[in-house]
């Protein structure tokens, strides 16, 4: 009955304890990141002022075209976590203005040879 395989159909372990999802594992996988992405991120954006700007236009522009806000669209970490790695690889100077960033995001969002060929997979 609650035993092993097949039965009850809820996907657990027998205990009420639910199977692990995709969902699940990513978002274990970002907690476990995020630490390390804190660390990457104030680097950044500490060399470069105006890239916060940028992923706010980049969010906004996100947020207008429906991109944004659910669980199968691009979410705000991942922007930011993009933006940050066009100003790191070089792909962006210290120096460029906001405007410039969202241009270099959108860019690299659209164009698979501009550096992100592997996706949006960030160290």
């Amino acid at each position: 009955e609650g035993s092993g395989k097949g039965g009850g159909g809820s996907g657990g372990d027998g205990e009420g304890v639910p199977a692990p999802t995709p969902r699940y594992n990513a978002g274990v996988l970002l907690d476990m990141a995020s630490c390390v992405h804190a660390a990457y991120l104030e680097r950044v954006f500490r060399a470069a002022r105006r890239a916060r700007d940028a992923v706010v236009l980049l969010k906004v522009w996100a947020a207008r075209h429906g991109l944004s806000g659910r669980a199968d669209c691009l979410s705000g970490h991942a922007l930011t976590m993009l933006v940050a790695h066009l100003y790191a690889k070089g792909m962006l100077t210290t120096d460029a203005s906001a405007l410039q960033g969202l241009r270099a995001a959108l860019h690299a969002l659209s164009d698979p040879v501009c550096g992100l060929s592997k996706g949006l997979a960030m160290p």
